[in-house]
Formats: C-alpha cells, sequence, structure tokens
C-alpha cells in the first residue's frame, strides 16, 4: 500500500449532470450539477462489509499508510474522507476481522511497524510447514507424483537445516525443482544427471557468500544420495 487512500478509497473522476429547460421557447434554463465519483477500497468494503481482510506483507508500507486501521481496531469506527459521502466516520461491521502478515527477516523495502498498530494486533510466530504438507502442497501444484515430491521435499529440507545458506532455501525451491522436473520428464533420482544438475542450479545459489563452492556441491550431492536414490522404479510424470 503506497497510502492512506490505497486502504480507505479516493476520488476517482467527476460526474456531471446537466439539465436544459426550454419549455419556453424564448427562455433556456440550464441546471448543472457535478459529483465527485468515490471508489472504495479494500479495508472500506471489508470494514464496512463485513469481510475478512489479508492485509499481505503489512511491513512493506509506509507507516503513515496504515495509520486509518489504528481507529478501525481501537474504536471500531472507520474515518472516511468527505467525498466518500457516507459522513466522516463509519461504524465497523461485528464481523470485519483483519489478518496481517509479514516476514521477520529484513528484505530490502521492508518498514518499521507502528508501534501504536502492532499494539492492537496478536502477534503469531510461524514455523515452517510440516514435511507432510509441504509434500502434498508440492505434488498438488506440480505434475510429480506424492512420492516423487516428497524426495524432493526431503532434500530441501535437509538442505536447510544444514544452515549452509545465505538464503533461506523455502518450499519455492521444492516447488522450482518439481516443476522443471515433472515438465520435462526428470526421474527424481541422484541416476539422472539433468536433475542433479536442476537442483545444484536452485540450491547453489543460496549457498553463503565465500563458501567453497566445489565442498557445498558435494554436500547437496550427498543429500540427493541420501534422499533421492537410485531407483529403477523412479517416480516421473504423471499419466
Amino acid at each position: 500500500m503506497r497510502d492512506t487512500a490505497s486502504l480507505v478509497g479516493q476520488e476517482s473522476g467527476v460526474k456531471t449532470r446537466q439539465v436544459f429547460d426550454r419549455y419556453i421557447h424564448s427562455v433556456h434554463k440550464v441546471e448543472r450539477e457535478t459529483t465527485m465519483n468515490w471508489r472504495a477500497d479494500v479495508l472500506t468494503q471489508a470494514a464496512l462489509g463485513g469481510g475478512t481482510l489479508v492485509y499481505d506483507e503489512f511491513t512493506r508500507s509506509p507507516a503513515e499508510a496504515n495509520n486509518a486501521l489504528l481507529s478501525v481496531l481501537e474504536e471500531g469506527i472507520l474515518v472516511l474522507p468527505a467525498a466518500a459521502g457516507q459522513g466522516s466516520f463509519a461504524p465497523v461491521h461485528d464481523d470485519f476481522r483483519v489478518i496481517f502478515t509479514s516476514n521477520s527477516r529484513e528484505y530490502a523495502g521492508v518498514q518499521a511497524p507502528q508501534d501504536a498498530l502492532i499494539d492492537r494486533m496478536i502477534t503469531f510466530d510461524l514455523d515452517d510447514l510440516e514435511g507432510e504438507t509441504e509434500t502434498a502442497i508440492v505434488a498438488h501444484r506440480t505434475m510429480l507424483q506424492p512420492s516423487a515430491a516428497a524426495r524432493i521435499v526431503a532434500a530441501v529440507r535437509e538442505f536447510r537445516q544444514s544452515g549452509a545458506y545465505t538464503q533461506v532455501p523455502t518450499m519455492r525451491a521444492s516447488l522450482m525443482i518439481a516443476q522443471v522436473a515433472g515438465r520435462t520428464n526428470m526421474a527424481v533420482s541422484i541416476e539422472d544427471p539433468a536433475f542433479c544438475d536442476l537442483v545444484l542450479d536452485v540450491l547453489l545459489s543460496k549457498g553463503l557468500e565465500g563458501q567453497d563452492q566445489t565442498r557445498l556441491r558435494s554436500a547437496l550431492m550427498d543429500i540427493l544420495a541420501l534422499h533421492c536414490p537410485p531407483t529403477a522404479t523412479a517416480s516421473r510424470k504423471r499419466a
């Protein structure tokens, strides 16, 4: 969100209405009325309509953009500009809910959230997904059998637990590997050189800066040997 208007809404052009009265042929009467069009945005729609607003990566927005949320969360009141045509204050629907998500790591573009806003939240620290859950997601979103997806997920999780990385190898790494492997009919096995190259290409780029690439490559191959061993019946692309 760039500013408060991105959450609450803003004016979006004007609407003009004209009436030409020529009831008496010698008298021309013109009435002109101009009004501003108002476009309600996500917070207004959810707060007044009783919806749930999922505010993803809210720490990427500048603090001032989230000021409208303070009265919404504390007093249950949404402050609207005059252009909204609903009065300055609108009560929030009883069923309104808001879910904020953020990444605890300090990536570029992340803003320090307001203490006042954090004080109005209940914060939950979430760990990584369980292996079975990751496997189910990867298998569902790719063209691999669950057994093959499980091997990829296990290999990526092993590398994640090693700590030998600069950027955390998340489930996205598993999805990248699984999608390419499924579309190109690779065997999810250390026996397939193309599959090994794929895994190395995805995971080597996340390794610690300045780390011996030969040693890291060897460690990744050991992980593949453990979780993606040779098999004559390696699961391939779904029929």
